[in-house]
């Protein structure tokens, strides 16, 4: 279940996680450049920082979680939306994370680990659903039940009884 998702969004986003990987492999590029070619050491701090920034991004890129879907480094259009920064940036503060402590090949290991509970607590919730789900519809049997004996019970229409003791005192 979980690997037919992956596959599915790793389809689906291919092409976009091409483009912004080339986009960031020129932008490393041309920082290196710039760092091979700069004197002074104020610039090659802040080159260093952008470097290391590509870096962070270039990383998102490729250990991006496999069953999410792909939110672009450099999207066309709908980038500027506040849910899909904060989701961008909190995936690139665990990959940061990760690159600090030299921990980046467990990134799959975890997100998948993620996915798994999340499975797991889908079914859970399913599962709780369907037996509530199954106490109503016991419960409106109940009354149901309960309405129609009351109605049977009830002598507004009477019974054939009832109208044979009626015939007899009128003889």
């Amino acid at each position: 279940m979980a690997e037919n998702k992956e596959k599915n969004m790793t389809s689906k986003y291919r092409m976009v996680k091409h483009f912004d990987r080339k986009k960031v492999e020129r932008a490393i590029k041309k920082v290196q450049k710039q760092l091979n070619e700069t004197r002074t050491f104020r610039e090659k701090t802040e080159l260093e920082k952008k470097l290391y920034e590509l870096q962070i991004d270039f990383n998102y890129i490729l250990y991006y979680p496999k069953n999410l879907k792909y939110l672009a480094l450099h999207p066309t259009s709908g980038g500027d939306d506040e849910k899909m920064i904060s989701k961008r940036n909190e995936i690139r503060q665990i990959i940061k994370g990760a690159m600090q402590s030299n921990d980046l090949e467990s990134l799959n290991k975890r997100f998948k680990e993620e996915i798994k509970l999340q499975i797991v607590e889908k079914m859970m919730n399913n599962e709780s659903l369907k037996k509530k789900e199954n106490k109503c519809q016991e419960r409106d049997k109940e009354i149901i039940m309960s309405n129609l004996s009351k109605t049977i019970d009830d002598d507004f229409f009477g019974s054939e009884d009832d109208i044979d003791k009626e015939e007899e005192e009128q003889l």
